[in-house]
């Protein structure tokens, strides 16, 4: 995190023409997958959602918060708000109510290959509604990144600040949500 806090400021300060900051955390990642696959059974590695939550995800989005331009943002706030909010919420009602319907109708199975004769089995899988809309909460929740990067700021200014703000309130309401 630190890594691509700082190579975003120094390619921001030095107007870097090419590239992206996500492109910095992707080369980070392929490095540190490239390590641990070379060490083996030597590094353990355990993705800890607790860590994410707590820690990460409310840094990126204060950070995304504090740097956007509010100007812009609060001129177009009825846009943002609803694009972002009612969006939001009502597809993880949606999706909610489906998936628990889905559940409890039989329609998910989880399917096996035996391994003696090679037939497939079937059986059917039970989960929770609390998980099942903690599922619903996280899928919900769009991904401005990919979004924001292909829109410039100085040539589309409003699309870019809806974009912006409707990601912001998205992943908000996601959080709340879950």
């Amino acid at each position: 995190m630190l890594v691509y806090v700082t190579v975003g400021t120094c390619m921001e300060r030095r107007k870097c023409g090419f590239g992206h900051e996500t492109g910095v955390v992707i080369l980070i990642g392929i490095a540190v997958g490239a390590i641990l696959d070379v060490a083996g059974d030597k590094m353990s590695t355990e993705f800890n959602p607790v860590v994410l939550f707590d820690f990460g995800l409310p840094f990126i989005l204060y950070t995304s918060g504090y740097n956007m331009r509010r100007r812009r943002f609060f001129d177009d706030i009825n846009n943002i708000t609803m694009f972002g909010v009612l969006s939001t919420v009502v597809c993880f009602i949606l999706l909610s109510l489906a998936t628990i319907l889905a559940f409890e109708w039989g329609w998910i199975y989880k399917f096996e290959e035996k391994q003696s004769d090679g037939t497939w089995t079937h059986s059917q899988v039970t989960m929770p509604p609390i998980e099942i809309t903690l599922l619903c909460a996280m899928l919900c929740s769009s991904d401005i990144i990919a979004a924001v990067s292909l829109v410039k700021y100085k040539e589309y200014p409003k699309i870019f600040s809806i974009l912006l703000g409707e990601g912001l309130w998205n992943d908000a309401v996601a959080v709340v949500l879950a």
